[in-house]
């Protein structure tokens, strides 16, 4: 995500990812994209991080530079988004890669795949680099 801070303003609406793995997320049971999101409201932005109020009124700075990841003691729970959209895109990609990996890590992968079905995949690997 590369989110360009220049282009924030006071008052902008963004959105808030919980961050999977993270001690906000122990308390999610649902994979809709919804449970994971927050819908705020930049109320500051200063010289490194920005200061977003989520809708039940908690606030949280995030980090302009480090991934935009809310500053926290310990581990970070949240991540900032300037739409949904990146959101939802972000979760689909990263459903995708698990699928394409649990494919290839599986310990009987040997007749998964016919030899035209992998150089069209690695065709298309080929195809990023």
């Amino acid at each position: 995500m590369d989110i360009n801070v220049n282009k924030i303003v006071v008052g902008q609406k963004v959105f808030i990812k919980i961050i999977e793995r993270s001690n906000a997320a122990r308390y999610i049971k649902s994979n809709k994209v919804d449970d994971w999101i927050y819908e705020g409201l930049v109320i500051k932005i200063g010289r490194k991080y920005i200061t977003v109020r989520f809708n039940n009124g908690r606030e949280e700075k995030f980090d302009k530079k480090d991934n935009h990841i809310n500053i926290s003691k310990y581990s970070a729970d949240y991540q900032l988004y300037l739409t949904k959209q990146e959101i939802v895109d972000k979760m689909e990609i990263n459903k995708l890669y698990e699928k394409i990996q649990y494919n290839f890590n599986n310990w009987n992968n040997n007749n998964r795949f016919n030899l035209d079905q992998l150089r069209r995949i690695v065709n298309i690997i080929d195809e990023k680099n």
